[in-house]
């Protein structure tokens, strides 16, 4: 540790106002993030956004609307959670009771601390002080460190691969009507075959599948070897049903998924299909040749996928169709959401999903009709939008069609146009010249016209300008040019009715 930085962490004479500054933002995020309030909040590129209010975003920044509003600091998101304590335990910064401690004086102990000794606080207030009392401190409440499991999933993904797993590996695939045309290349470098030897393992045949960070995935991608923080494992003991967990929980903030390689040598493939499960990616694999496949493990792992993506991405997403009564359970839910974000990053992007529930893409293969569940994929639901929320609609969901042209290139049919301009520039000349058109169906300079009975009411229309259409138009059959006038003296504008 740096001389200054021991003297920001210890000396009683920064004070504590230098708390709020020496706490990294990543640590305070990354507390903040686990805290209920936040933990449901999906990522959105650098920040995190409320699903109930998407106007509002947690980052390295702190928590702001773009609705408006005062935005709050991280340091006061956590320290209203009662947060600071654990974000100074990731940063690796000193211990202290931010209960205890921040409202509260010490005690008397009976006894002066020498004032030479810079590591004694003479501040009864300063949190930082390592000679706060005894009392306070025990009353502060303690924390138990969580167990992780990145140790056991780092060691699994560095452990040989044995026969004996293989074996085990490849009747579990079996048993899942996967032939190995689907997944040999995969061995290795995608997904291993070991024995467990851990505590839970307990010396079982495993199929482990690293669970990767975008910049891990590159690297998988171009064939260079890369570590694994977190696996998906299929424990597979001899005796009892195959036992699936996920093993890892990094604290850096970075969301992981699994990837696997195009079937074809097109590694330059633009095309992505994103799924849940592993044994579905594996059954619908063959079907995709060209595509890069994102296997997500759990629906909640969705939200990371626009991470992995590079520019002019087309994206297919196959949901599970979970079907529960609350939609928030469901992971077509989560694939709407996904789509939505997608759409609304440029992505071309589509969402289906079987429409039976609880019918995955392996059951399907099991029962020898997946190329008929392929074929029956359906939308997945939109997503229901407040009120009064403000949103973007994608073009696709427009049903824009071509226009049925009144005169060609110039008005629609069923719309309102207006012809501006200055004074006494032939506003009103022109639109007799527009109406004499569709009332005899008479090619407009050119464009062809929808012959249509107009009503036009003249408001400010002098007498000539009619004669100097009617003139002009010489060519009009009698029956349909203008034959009768009517004054009127309101409105005090030309209206031109075309019925």
């Amino acid at each position: 540790m740096s001389e200054n930085a021991e003297k920001v962490l210890f000396d009683p004479s920064v004070g504590k106002s230098n708390l709020r500054d020496h706490i990294p933002k990543e640590s305070l995020l990354a507390v903040i993030q686990e805290h209920p309030d936040f933990s449901g909040w999906k990522r959105s590129g650098q920040y995190f956004r409320d699903p109930n209010d998407s106007a509002r975003t947690l980052g390295l920044n702190g928590v702001k609307s773009f609705k408006g509003g005062t935005p709050q600091t991280l340091f006061d998101v956590a320290k209203e959670r009662g947060l600071i304590d654990e974000a100074r335990k990731h940063a690796g910064l000193p211990d202290f009771s931010q209960k205890g401690n921040s409202t509260r004086k010490r005690k008397s102990t009976g006894h002066n601390p020498p004032a030479d000794n810079p590591n004694v606080d003479t501040q009864p207030d300063d949190p930082l002080s390592k000679s706060a009392s005894p009392t306070v401190h025990s009353q502060s409440k303690q924390t138990k460190p969580k167990s992780s499991t990145t140790p056991q999933a780092q060691l699994l993904w560095k452990q040989p691969e044995s026969d004996k797993a293989k074996t085990a590996v490849q009747k579990y695939l079996t048993d899942s009507a996967l032939v190995t045309e689907n997944y040999e290349d995969l061995f290795g470098s995608y997904m291993r075959c070991v024995i467990d030897n851990t505590t839970s393992g307990k010396g079982s045949p495993a199929l482990v599948v690293p669970m990767l960070t975008p910049e891990q995935a590159s690297r998988v991608a171009i064939g260079a070897p890369t570590s694994a923080d977190k696996v998906a494992r299929v424990l597979l003991p001899e005796s009892a049903k195959p036992e699936k967990k996920q093993l890892g929980s990094p604290d850096d903030g970075i969301g992981r998924i699994s990837y696997l390689p195009t079937r074809t040598e097109n590694c330059e493939s633009l095309k992505y299909l994103v799924c849940e499960g592993f044994r579905d990616a594996l059954s619908i694999r063959t079907h995709y040749p060209d595509h890069h496949i994102f296997v997500c493990q759990s629906k909640g792992n969705l939200q990371h996928v626009p991470g992995f993506l590079p520019e002019g991405a087309n994206v297919l997403i196959i949901s599970d169709h979970d079907g529960h009564d609350d939609p928030n359970q469901n992971g077509e839910t989560d694939a709407a959401k996904l789509r939505q974000e997608l759409l609304r990053r440029g992505y071309s992007c589509q969402a289906l999903m079987p429409p039976e529930p609880k019918k995955d893409a392996n059951d399907a293969l099991r029962d020898g009709k997946l190329d008929q569940w392929l074929k029956e994929l359906v939308e997945v639901p939109e997503l229901a939008r407040p009120v009064d929320d403000f949103y973007f609609e994608p073009r696709s969901s427009l049903g824009i069609q071509e226009p049925d042209w009144l005169i060609k290139g110039i008005i629609e049919k069923g719309t309102l146009a207006a012809i501006v301009g200055e004074s006494g520039s032939g506003k009103s000349f022109l639109a007799l010249d527009l109406a004499c058109c569709i009332a005899t169906g008479t090619n407009w300079h050119g464009r062809a016209v929808n012959c249509g009975d107009v009503c036009y009411l003249a408001g400010s229309v002098p007498g000539k300008t009619i004669t100097a259409v009617n003139k002009s138009r010489s060519l009009f059959p009698r029956d349909r040019s203008i034959s009768e006038t009517v004054e009127i003296s309101y409105p005090k504008c030309d209206t031109l009715y075309v019925l």
